[in-house]
């Protein structure tokens, strides 16, 4: 009867064809011999082959079951793994971003003013004075922006695009502070109660074109204009001196790479140009409720 059992199951289990066919065999000749000799123990016969293979079935089905389960649970948690690395990645790419978009402007411009300062030093002191009040400025300005960042990043607010609020600062006030640097920067724009993250995304796109402009491009006359045509907000920022198109969107600085990234978030388009004797950097920001930009 052990015999039986254990052949029984171990065939079930195993689930080979050739074992079937002689665990079937088996099984015919044995009742076969004990219904000649005692027809009444045939139904325990029967039983002692049928009752195992049956068990051993549902044993290999669940074991099945379980390794199926497992390598899902797996598959799932190197799947798991994967997207929070990818994400921790994103997050230290976007916080990159966001000190360079702060730190680069300011310097900047204050690399741009100490030599003016400097130029200007013999021949118009208070000059020199006005360049080096800029270079003061500037640098609280980003002291200002960075401090914003750390206390975002100290609360945990991390996942949204504009991590670091550019300080309340208008547009008006950005393109002032630029203009008192020495760019000749004209601004137009009929935009107002813009969303607060759509007007974070915009002051940096305008930031980092202008840094571009007083880096690649100093005195050249710029203009930074601002509509909005009711379905999004266009932003074109052109200057008359040709600027470099290394420095496009396929460039290695972060600057302009930042800028698709906020284009990517909020559904917008990014291009640059460089025709006709001018350069432009022109953004498209979709408005709330808005899939697309137009």
């Amino acid at each position: 009867m052990i015999t039986f059992t254990v052949l029984s199951w171990s065939v079930s289990v195993s689930r080979q064809r050739t074992a079937w066919a002689g665990l079937s065999v088996l099984l015919a000749a044995t009742v076969w011999r004990f219904y000649l000799d005692q027809p009444g123990a045939v139904q325990l016969i029967v039983a002692m082959f049928v009752m195992p293979a049956l068990a051993g079935a549902e044993w290999r089905t669940r074991d099945r079951d379980r390794r199926t389960a497992e390598a899902q649970g797996s598959a799932l948690a190197d799947n798991i793994h994967g997207n929070i690395d990818r994400a921790v990645r994103s997050e230290r790419l976007h916080i990159a971003r966001e000190l360079h978009d702060v730190t680069s402007h300011a310097v900047g411009v204050r690399v741009l003013q100490a030599s003016a300062a400097q130029a200007l030093y013999a021949r118009d002191p208070q000059g020199a004075r006005n360049a080096l009040a800029n270079v003061e400025s500037a640098g609280e300005h980003a002291l200002a922006e960075l401090a914003e960042l750390f206390s975002v990043l100290d609360a945990g607010a991390i996942g949204s695009p504009g991590l670091a609020a550019p300080s309340a600062e208008t547009l008006q006030e950005l393109t002032a502070r630029m203009r008192s640097a020495g760019l000749n920067v004209t601004l137009i724009s009929d935009t107002s109660n813009l969303p607060r993250e759509l007007t974070r995304a915009i002051h940096r796109t305008v930031q980092e074109a202008l840094t571009n402009v007083a880096r690649h491009a100093p005195g050249a006359k710029t203009t930074v204009k601002v509509t909005s045509n009711g379905s999004s907000v266009i932003i074109a920022v052109t200057n008359d001196l040709p600027g470099p198109v290394a420095g496009s969107a396929g460039g290695e600085g972060f600057g302009l790479a930042g800028i698709l990234e906020r284009m990517d978030s909020v559904g917008g388009t990014f291009t640059v140009s460089n025709s006709g004797g001018s350069f432009t950097v022109k953004a498209c920001f979709p408005l709330p409720n808005r899939a697309l930009c137009v």
